[in-house]
This record gives structure tokens, C-alpha cells and sequence, in this order.
């Protein structure tokens, strides 16, 4: 303490860089006739400084005197600058800072009110107890005199609306609007990651960081009760099929793989069930819109995709699809099978067997209801042409990829 009380000039320079670099809000010393002698802080282009200028430091001055402790001066649009005398009559200022984040418009009015040419000027945003607090650091390290937080509270009125509970609410308000803030960020993140088809290495297992993965994306209430997770994960399965259209994958699909996690995830009992359910729901969709992408044909051939994807329950023949079209049954016949490498009808059961798979997995439909719902002509003959694409019977398949067994919720 002792070493800093003498005050030269090498001392206050490093205080003053401290605080610049802790705080990111500039900082100087003006000897008492207002002569610049220190400054750490933002500069422009050319490295000039961007000064408080003379009238607001004898506005200070006459503040500090009158008040005989450090003040708070507050300007337009909550813009503040803090101010102490020392002994010597030399007043040290640090600012400006906002109390909270400002617009374009307003900090380009106030660069036009205090003559800033600096295109990119921004104005750091401290809050009130932070802002109390390094008053009371800076006083005390430049004069060795302490006074504290609440006193400087009662001593300037700028923050007369805020006692000291009304501060710690407005600190927990700010950061909540700042956890929202990266929410949104971070649901924006995963959305585009579906509607682009990137599909992640992800850790399934439930850490801390996967729950605020959860947790991040469609938020709704501030509670996290299993009912406030299930609401979220409502959100992120309409969030994902929205943003998996977008990214190709067909709409009929894409609801109808939400209806299935919509299904799922109201038999959830758990957050480690919900947890699973959020990842898998991630990865499959962006699984199909890489595939989407992939494998996209001419207008034509997704016209006929489509067709078949609403219509996967029903029994489908060439001539539906050809005037569904308006083309001839043996041009789309052969159309199709050029571009998309595959016959109609090899495509129809080859969609069906992907759609089954999904009720597998998804639902807890019997196996024979299943082969029903998509038209297999009996459950034998579904047991075996799944096999022949999936290498295991329908039932084995379940017992493998259906994580949680609904039957015993």
C-alpha cells in the first residue's frame, strides 16, 4: 500500500492498464488542470485517444468536490463515467459504460454528441454492482482511502432506483436475458446443423453438457421439472422436421418421423429416456437430409418420391404415379429407373421396409399390425423381405434398436 501512495507515474499506469484490461472500460488520470497524464483504454485507428473532454471533467470536478467522495455521472441512455479527486487535485475517470446493451442508433448518437469519429466505437456494459465495485478497487488502490459499495450507493443518486436487493434482481434478470441470448444461439446452431445434414459424433450418455444441450433448444419455462423437458423436447423434434424440410428431406417424411418421436417421447418417464430420445431425434433427421441430398433427382423423380411417401399405406400401382405425373406408365418407368438406379416398384418396398424399421424402433405396434399398416400381403412375407434388407427378423431388429421397451412404462 505503502509503494502505491507515492503515486508516480509508472504506478498509476499499471493500476490503470489493470483496470482497462479486467474491466475493458478506459481508464485516465488528468492532472488538475486538466492536462492528460495517464491513459489505458480503447484507441482509433491512428491511436488517438477519445477524451471525456474539458467540460464534462469540470463536471466531475464540481461533482467530486461537492460530494467529498467518488461519483457516479450519469448521461443519456444509461451511459455512466466514474470519477475521484485525489489529494493532489488530479481526478481519475473511467468510462464510459452502459448499464445495459445499446443500440446502433444510440451509440451512434452518442458518438455524434461527443464528436467520435471511430466508425467501430462501442460502449462496454458494466452493471451497477460491478460498476460500484471498481469504484471502490480503483479509490482504494490510487488513494489508500476505502469506501465501500453500499456507501458509494447512498452517496450518488444516478442509481436511486436501485437498493442493493433491487440490484442483485436486476443482475439475475441480465443474466437470464444473456442465458437466453446463447440459447437462441445455440438452437440456431442446431437447427442449421439438421437443415444442412451434418451429422455429429455424439456422446450419448447423460452429462451435464448434454442435459444443457437439451435444455438449450426450445425452451419454454424457466422451471426444469421432467414435464418442462418433455415440453422441450416437443419443441426440438417440430424445430428438427421444419428444419429437415428445408434441407430436402421429404415433408411427408419428415411428419411422420415426428409424429413417431412425438409418440416416444410421451412415454418417457425419465430424463435419461428424454435425453436418448433428443439425440436420436438429432442424429435421424440429419442422417436423412445427408441422404435427402445425396441421392435429390430431377423434379420429376421427387414428384413421384412424394407420391409415394404419402401414399406408402395404401396400395400404389405405375398408373397412379404416371397421372399423378401426367406421363406415360413406360416413360416415368424408365425415367425413374435411370435416375434413381432403382425401379418404382423396387423404391415403394424399399420405402415401406424403411418406414416399418421406424415403427420398430418408435413404436410399440405389433409386428403383424406393422406388416398390415404398409400393405405386406401377410407378416411371413414382410418377416421376409426385411430380412433380406436388414440381415435380422423384424422382431430381432426391435430388440436391438428399440432402447426403451415401452410395454413395461
Amino acid at each position: 500500500i505503502m509503494f502505491i501512495m507515492k503515486r508516480d507515474s509508472q504506478s498509476i499506469q499499471f493500476i490503470l492498464e489493470r483496470i482497462y484490461k479486467g474491466w475493458n472500460i478506459d481508464a485516465y488520470k488528468y492532472s488538475k488542470d486538466n492536462q492528460l497524464c495517464s491513459f489505458s483504454g480503447h484507441t482509433n485507428k491512428k491511436d488517438k485517444i477519445v477524451e471525456p473532454g474539458v467540460e464534462r471533467l469540470e463536471l466531475f470536478r464540481a461533482s467530486c468536490r461537492q460530494k467529498q467522495y467518488p461519483v457516479i455521472f450519469m448521461e443519456e441512455h444509461m451511459v455512466y463515467f466514474l470519477a475521484f479527486l485525489d489529494e493532489e487535485d488530479a481526478i481519475y475517470v473511467f468510462g464510459p459504460a452502459s448499464v445495459e446493451i445499446l443500440s446502433f442508433g444510440e451509440i451512434l448518437s452518442y458518438r455524434r454528441r461527443c464528436g467520435i469519429v471511430q466508425q467501430n466505437y462501442q460502449i462496454p456494459v458494466i452493471s451497477p454492482l460491478v460498476a460500484l465495485s471498481l469504484l471502490s478497487i480503483a479509490y482504494f488502490m490510487i488513494t489508500g482511502n476505502q469506501v465501500s459499495e453500499e456507501q458509494l450507493l447512498e452517496q450518488n443518486d444516478v442509481f436511486s432506483e436501485f437498493n442493493q436487493n433491487d440490484m442483485l434482481v436486476y443482475e439475475y434478470n441480465r443474466a437470464s436475458e444473456e442465458k437466453h441470448r446463447i440459447a437462441y444461439k445455440e438452437e440456431m446452431r442446431w437447427v442449421k446443423s439438421i437443415e444442412e445434414g451434418i451429422v455429429e459424433n455424439r456422446d450419448q450418455s447423460l452429462t451435464p453438457e448434454n442435459i444443457k444441450k437439451l435444455q438449450d433448444v426450445g425452451t419454454m419455462v424457466e422451471n426444469n421439472s421432467l414435464k418442462q423437458m418433455e415440453y422441450m423436447l416437443v419443441a426440438s423434434a417440430t424445430l428438427a422436421s421444419r428444419a429437415a424440410i428445408r434441407g430436402g428431406m421429404n415433408t411427408h417424411e419428415a411428419y411422420v418421423l415426428s409424429d413417431l418421436y412425438f409418440q416416444r417421447i410421451s412415454k418417457c418417464t425419465d430424463v435419461m429416456e428424454l435425453l436418448n430420445v433428443y439425440l436420436q431425434l438429432t442424429d435421424e433427421f440429419s442422417r436423412q437430409v445427408k441422404k435427402s441430398k445425396e441421392t435429390r433427382s430431377s423434379d420429376l423423380i421427387e414428384q413421384c418420391k412424394s407420391y409415394i411417401a404419402r401414399h406408402l399405406r395404401q396400395k400404389i400401382s405405375l398408373q397412379e404415379i404416371a397421372e399423378e405425373t401426367g406421363k406415360s406408365r413406360s416413360y416415368l418407368s424408365r425415367k425413374f429407373s435411370k435416375e434413381a438406379g432403382i425401379s418404382i416398384q423396387d423404391y415403394i418396398l424399399d420405402q415401406r421396409l424403411q418406414a416399418a424399421a421406424n415403427m420398430l424402433k418408435f413404436s410399440d405396434f405389433e409386428i403383424a399390425e406393422i406388416a398390415e399398416y404398409f400393405c405386406f400381403s401377410s407378416q411371413s412375407y414382410f418377416g421376409e423381405r426385411f430380412k433380406r434388407k436388414y440381415g435380422v427378423t423384424p422382431m430381432q431388429y426391435r430388440q436391438t434398436n428399440k432402447i426403451i421397451d415401452f410395454g413395461n412404462n
